[in-house]
């Protein structure tokens, strides 16, 4: 018996580390990070979270092999590793992307954490490879319970998007959460941010690709609405649909939405469902309901041949058309697994191409006028 249980517990640690940079895993940093927030609120303490993006990652691989892309990542796991306290516990959460966990620390205390983390490795790139130093970095993103959010979900939803922040800024910097300034989301009570926070963490779970792409949908809608005149709950209201405008995906098998390439018709009649399906689970939450149209319509087209109903012009509620808008902006100059971005200067060009049959005009004109000005805010 004590044999086994010696087994078993040796499999359950090789279980909860990542083979190549022997650090905990994903899965471990779920089940880490819910105990570490229980016991943060059960004893009214801080608790920060930082993830982390290797900058320029994908350029070393494709010029120095994938052989020393893995002792990059090994070696900046240890230089993290080492920079940290004993009571603060790094994870590979996947690809190029780490996260550490900082019990009883606030986001400034962190901030600090990852600038030393940032000079010792960098310090160890340049002894070992001038040419690795020059090209590599990282991006991280930082936020803290409770002062920026007091769920699990909204914590890691948060830090995340400090990430992308960070990483759009220019790379090689650390963003806190605090320090973006206030987001039309603000409009919501706690209670809806948190079920928008946990339904966004729900899409990425089913779709990695779906989840970035919803947050940059919601920065353009929100760039959009404001050029409008949208502002307080109807802004609002806007933003958190736009995050949420794929969630009815979690209806679609998983080898549909990671298929490469175009879905077959019984695929793409799979893939139409997403908009019912995505209200029907809004209007099970109280205080996201008014947002069940919005997700519902917002593949109709202006001409009347969209979908799910075949609602034309200004039949289509606004915010449904902006939405439209931001999707079909970003799904083009978005990289995906099975193709290349295309430029934004040609994504606008085909959105005035379709501007009168798929698109509302004047939301063509704004996204025109915005990207012209720099004004997208992303």
């Amino acid at each position: 018996h004590i044999n086994l249980k010696i087994k078993t517990d040796m499999l359950e640690q090789l279980a909860s580390l990542d083979g190549l940079t022997n650090i905990a895993n994903r899965r471990k940093f779920d089940e880490t990070l819910k105990n570490e927030w229980q016991r943060a609120v059960r004893h009214h303490f801080s608790l920060s979270l930082i993830m982390i993006d290797v900058d320029q990652f994908k350029k070393y691989n494709d010029k120095f092999g994938h052989a020393s892309g893995d002792t990059i990542l090994a070696d900046f796991a240890r230089a993290l590793k080492e920079a940290l306290r004993r009571t603060d516990t790094a994870f590979r959460y996947g690809g190029d992307e780490f996260i550490v966990i900082l019990p009883s620390t606030n986001a400034g205390k962190a901030k600090e954490v990852i600038e030393r983390v940032r000079r010792n490795w960098l310090k160890q790139l340049n002894v070992q490879s001038p040419d690795a130093g020059n090209l590599l970095g990282f991006s991280a993103g930082i936020a803290q319970f409770p002062d920026n959010a007091e769920t699990v979900d909204g914590l890691v939803f948060l830090t995340d998007t400090a990430l992308y922040y960070a990483k759009r800024g220019g790379k090689r910097r650390v963003m806190l959460i605090s320090d973006l300034g206030a987001s039309s989301l603000d409009a919501l009570s706690s209670t809806a941010l948190d079920q928008v926070y946990a339904l966004a963490a729900t899409v990425d779970t089913r779709d990695p690709y779906t989840y970035g792409h919803s947050k940059r949908v919601a920065t353009i809608a929100e760039s959009l609405g404001k050029d409008l005149g949208m502002y307080g709950d109807e802004l609002s209201e806007l933003v958190a649909a736009a995050f949420l405008h794929d969630i009815g995906k979690v209806g679609v098998a998983d080898t549909i939405l990671t298929k490469p390439g175009k879905p077959g018709r019984d695929e793409w009649a799979a893939i139409k469902k997403h908009c019912a399906e995505g209200a029907k689970i809004v209007r099970h939450v109280k205080e996201l309901a008014p947002l069940a149209p919005y997700i519902l319509h917002h593949h109709e087209w202006w001409d009347g041949s969209g979908y799910p109903e075949g609602l034309r012009g200004e039949d289509i509620p606004l915010s449904a058309r902006i939405i439209s808008v931001a999707d079909a902006f970003d799904t083009m100059t978005a990289k995906r697994p099975y193709r290349e971005a295309i430029s934004e200067k040609y994504a606008l060009q085909e959105l005035e191409r379709c501007s009168g049959t798929q698109f509302d005009p004047k939301l063509i004109e704004a996204l025109c006028r915005i990207c012209n000005n720099g004004d997208r805010g992303d």
